[in-house]
């Protein structure tokens, strides 16, 4: 398995902290593991890219995009859109004092 990646921090000109990182797998099985007269798994191949918006006091979103290759050992591809959120109260207490 190969797994790299790089997160910049304040990559957008705005007042509230932002990142936005960029990620890279690689995962190859074990050919020990293919059924015999069947052919061999491809290895398994994902970019991410994600990005950390912190909009208010309690209020983190994180929106991602991954896209695989060669899904399941096989040639098929797939594209993934997602949401996150994270509510920090005690973030925002602490901001009050």
């Amino acid at each position: 398995m190969l797994m790299l990646g790089l997160r910049f921090n304040e990559p957008l000109p705005m007042p509230t902290h932002n990142t936005m990182s960029l990620g890279y797998v690689r995962n190859s099985l074990s050919p020990r593991f293919v059924p015999q007269a069947a052919p061999r798994w491809r290895p398994e191949q994902a970019i991410e890219f994600n990005s950390l918006l912190d909009l208010l006091p309690m209020l983190l979103v994180q929106p991602v995009t991954q896209y695989f290759s060669n899904v399941r050992g096989r040639t098929q591809c797939a594209l993934v859109f997602g949401f996150r959120t994270k509510r920090n109260s005690r973030r925002a207490l602490e901001e009050e004092i």
